[in-house]
């Protein structure tokens, strides 16, 4: 698995790179292990427009 996890390769940004898969266990998501991800910047989203309740037909 590790094996297959180093064939897949780094994603790359101008900053770092990062692998592609990580494996981590259950044990080492509880004990607080991080992945090493990208940072991404909040503002680079857009958020959907909210739609008004009174267009929406009721269920019952």
């Amino acid at each position: 698995m590790e094996t297959e996890a180093i064939k897949a390769g780094f994603y790359e940004t101008p900053y770092a790179k990062f692998p592609k898969l990580q494996i981590v266990t259950i044990e080492e998501l509880f004990a607080g292990k991080k992945l090493s991800l990208p940072w991404i910047d909040p503002a680079s989203f857009k958020k959907a427009a909210k739609e008004h309740i009174s267009k929406q037909a009721s269920l019952f």
